[in-house]
């Protein structure tokens, strides 16, 4: 039993010890930033037609439409119209999603005059 608490003893005190400090030395973190690119809602929109166009399915992102739908409002009313008319067509019809990704682009970008 004298031989246990011997063993013991100085195991105990090193658990102790490494719980009041810490196991990371100070001075060791290095601090990163990274700069994150804020997209609009038009912009998220349009990238969620693209990818329905060409066949990808609609996702648990259907959920969010019309919180986007609202951005797109508050940024470029002109264009809300079209998107609101397009997403809530995909959620009605998800099976025509290509069809109607499709021809809204189309219209969005005849609507919109070529910046080059």
């Amino acid at each position: 039993m004298k031989r246990l608490n011997l063993l013991l003893t100085p195991l105990a005190l090193s658990l102790f010890l490494v719980a009041i400090t810490g196991c990371s030395v100070e001075g060791q973190v290095e601090e990163r930033s990274y700069d994150v690119k804020v997209t609009s809602g038009a912009d998220e929109a349009k990238a969620l037609l693209e990818n329905y166009s060409s066949g990808t399915s609609v996702g648990s992102e259907a959920d969010g439409f019309d919180i986007l739908i609202k951005k797109i409002k508050e940024e470029s009313p002109e264009q809300a119209a079209v998107y609101e008319e397009a997403l809530n067509a995909i959620t009605a019809k998800p099976r025509d999603r290509a069809s109607i990704a499709k021809k809204a682009l189309e219209k969005l970008s005849s609507a919109t005059p070529a910046a080059e």
